[in-house]
């Protein structure tokens, strides 16, 4: 019996590890234009509540995540000159892990999360597309603890989930 709650306990850690979600909220009778949209700037703001999470949170750095975003939508030609339209994403949310809970107590010890409300917006500021993002990180131990390799995959997640959305990838 014991090894089988083992199993099922495993299981779900591995399940909940790393996830990223994303909701999209367009107001239903709006023209929200489908397709892929580009941008020209991407803007990154940190909300009040965010704010206050900062201090506790020294491995979060806006300008990493700026930097993240550009080279996923550049990449994926997403990115340039062409277009009035901007990127806005307001930080709402970031919790990391220390380092040592991270690894001594992996999933038992929260799950490093940056979530964040991002919009498109035209030349006049006029939302295209409005969506929320949830990327989180649960694994810890020896192998996925550092904080390098955690903070990384938030700020790849996140990028990653903002060029879907911009490609319209539901």
């Amino acid at each position: 019996m014991f090894p089988k709650l083992c199993m099922i306990a495993v299981a779900g850690l591995l399940v909940t590890g790393c996830a990223g979600t994303v909701v999209r909220k367009d107001a239903p009778n709006a023209a929200s234009p489908s397709g892929v949209l580009k941008v020209r700037t991407v803007a990154v703001s940190v909300s009040s509540k965010a704010k206050e999470q900062l201090p506790d949170n020294l491995k979060f750095d806006v300008k990493a995540l700026v930097g993240t975003v550009e080279r996923a939508l550049t990449a994926s030609d997403l990115l340039g000159n062409e277009t009035g339209n901007s990127l806005d994403v307001e930080v709402t949310n970031v919790y990391v892990r220390g380092t040592f809970s991270a690894v001594m107590f992996g999933a038992l010890a929260g799950v490093d999360n940056i979530s964040g409300n991002v919009r498109v917006l035209d030349a006049n500021g006029m939302p295209l597309r409005t969506f929320e993002i949830s990327a989180g990180y649960g694994f810890g131990g020896w192998a996925g603890g550092q904080d390098s390799i955690r903070i990384n995959y938030l700020y790849e997640k996140f990028a990653e989930l903002t060029r879907d959305q911009l490609r319209d990838q539901k």
